[in-house]
Formats: C-alpha cells, sequence, structure tokens
C-alpha cells in the first residue's frame, strides 16, 4: 500500500475518532470543504506539505500518521518492532526529557541525517 492511502487512513481515522468535520480540517489546511471530500473520493491528491498541515492539526508528525495508518491496517506498529534493542531504549529515554532537551536531541537529529 503506497504512503499516500496509508495517510489517508490515519486520517479518516483521527477525523472521526476525534469527531472533527471536513469543514474544520478544510479551514486549517487552506482548501475548499469539497477539496476534502475529493481528497477522500481519491480525485486529488494533497501534497506532502499540505498532509504534514494535516498531521500537525492532529498534533502529530507526519511519520506518526503513516506509522497510525499502518498500525489501523495490519494491527501491527512497525516503528517499535524494527528497531534494535539499545533505540528502543533510547525512545522510551526520550519520553522523560524536558523539552529543552528534546530541542537539543532533535537539532541533534537533523544535523546528523544531514551528514
Amino acid at each position: 500500500m503506497e504512503p499516500t492511502e496509508i495517510f489517508k487512513i490515519s486520517f479518516k481515522h483521527l477525523l472521526e475518532k476525534r469527531n472533527v468535520t471536513q469543514v474544520k480540517i478544510a479551514e486549517h489546511i487552506g482548501v475548499s470543504p469539497r477539496s476534502v471530500n475529493d481528497y477522500f473520493g481519491a480525485r486529488v491528491n494533497y501534497s506532502e506539505h499540505r498532509r504534514q498541515r494535516i498531521a500537525n492539526f492532529f498534533g502529530k508528525t507526519y511519520l506518526e500518521m503513516l506509522n497510525l495508518g499502518h498500525q489501523l491496517t495490519t494491527g501491527s506498529d512497525p516503528i517499535k518492532q524494527e528497531l534494535p534493542v539499545v533505540l528502543k531504549d533510547v525512545v522510551s529515554k526520550l519520553g522523560k526529557l524536558d523539552q529543552k532537551d528534546l530541542k537539543l536531541v532533535d537539532e541533534l537529529v537533523t544535523r546528523l541525517s544531514k551528514k
């Protein structure tokens, strides 16, 4: 399944779960409500930037939306399953960091990913 379809599954799920109207999400991402309806009907495909804005609306990252869509379709969590034991330990410790430390970790990861 394509990432755009996986994203759409999590988008639909969160709209229903949080009882958000298509009008509200359309206002947030700067499109017409019909455009959102067309997106679900596969008549329109949103750019990655627009999908990121949708993820932000729900307080998630684009990757978290893809992970949620994957969980909904397969019942498994690919991120947690594929992390080596050392990374699982690091991820569990990240939840205990304050905002300042998380920002430093984010900056470090950004720098390392550019090399």
